[in-house]
């Protein structure tokens, strides 16, 4: 009924082609608006920021340009403010938890670590469209492969634009300028694969030292193993002080969907009598994180196994095992 009132048939022809998803969005707003009314009726409502954003735009529409496929809405309200104000400089999903932290840090004396592993700068509050930042994107192949420097903007590692107000483009020829960003973008993704493989995100101790985690054992091994046998053990009857401990248990392994082989890790008291057990399937992860509460046993030391069960002995290889215990942490926030 709506869209046969409108005059301009090219929003006609858009919206009859588009009407779910134009619809989707219409439902999304009256969500959020509903959500905020109710909302309302809390207390802490008015003590309350609200940050809402979108992960990506929606592809189901056809972005205009190859800029557009990353712009999304990040909205910030609070009852408390009293004015609106429109941002047109240009900030990251990245730039949020950075500018939060540093802003509960400044004004509530929440305790933040002293290093930060994040490659998001501030949030862009100014009120021209001018940006020094450097953007890395990810695609929806989960490739790097565009990158936003200071109003300059690569799209798939060969187009080379300039970004206006909006996320409108246009196109520059400018070799000297597509080398340099062809560059930053080559030199992202080395160290961005140097960091995920050789786990250099952040180094353990300072995570462990900040959130007063004691380390109560540790093993690692940097290179692959291959076992056919129905139990292969990574670690046997490692001894632990018996506390409230987290468990963390990691390796590389290419997942098989039909996988039938299990990764068990028991806690036995000295006698031999298990006190916890648990296991997780190699058909859907190769990682486990577990809090496990004391264990009921008069013994000041209790003994960590984990092995995998291959009943169907299948050849499994697997490389890189991590596993980590370590007792709560005691810091006050």
């Amino acid at each position: 009924e709506k869209i046969s009132k409108l005059k301009d048939q090219d929003t006609i022809d858009f919206l009859n082609t588009y009407k779910k998803q134009v619809l989707s969005i219409m439902f999304t707003n009256d969500a959020i608006r509903d959500f905020l009314n109710k909302y309302k009726q809390r207390p802490e409502y008015k003590n309350t920021i609200f940050f809402i954003t979108g992960d990506h735009p929606m592809t189901e529409i056809p972005p205009e340009n190859q800029a557009k496929r990353y712009h999304v809405p990040f909205i910030i309200y609070s009852p408390n403010l009293n004015t609106t104000k429109i941002f047109p400089g240009i900030s990251s999903h990245l730039d949020v938890f950075e500018s939060l932290l540093s802003f509960l840090n400044i004004n509530y004396n929440i305790s933040i670590p002293k290093i930060s592993s994040s490659i998001g700068y501030k949030l862009d509050t100014s009120s021209n469209f001018t940006n020094k930042k450097i953007i890395s994107f990810m695609n929806d192949n989960r490739e790097i492969v565009d990158i936003y420097d200071k109003q300059l903007f690569l799209s798939n590692e060969k187009n080379l634009f300039k970004l206006k107000n909006h996320f409108n483009i246009e196109k520059i020829r400018n070799h000297k300028t597509k080398k340099k960003l062809e560059s930053e973008l080559r030199v992202f993704n080395t160290i961005n694969d140097y960091v995920k493989i050789k786990r250099k995100l952040i180094p353990e101790k300072d995570y462990f030292n900040f959130f007063g985690y004691q380390m109560l054992y540790e093993f690692s091994m940097e290179n692959c193993e291959s076992f056919n046998e129905e139990y292969h053990y990574i670690t046997k009857d490692a001894p632990i002080l018996n506390n409230e401990i987290f468990i963390d248990i990691s390796f590389d392994y290419e997942p098989d969907i039909n996988e039938k082989t299990l990764v068990y890790y028991t806690l036995t008291d000295s006698s031999g009598k298990t006190l916890f057990n648990n296991n997780f399937s190699l058909a859907y992860k190769f990682q486990e994180h577990q809090h496990i509460k004391k264990p009921k046993t008069d013994d000041p030391t209790i003994f960590l196994s984990v092995y995998f069960d291959n009943k169907a002995f299948k050849h499994i290889k697997y490389c890189n095992p991590e596993i980590k215990v370590y007792s709560s942490g005691n810091r006050d926030f």
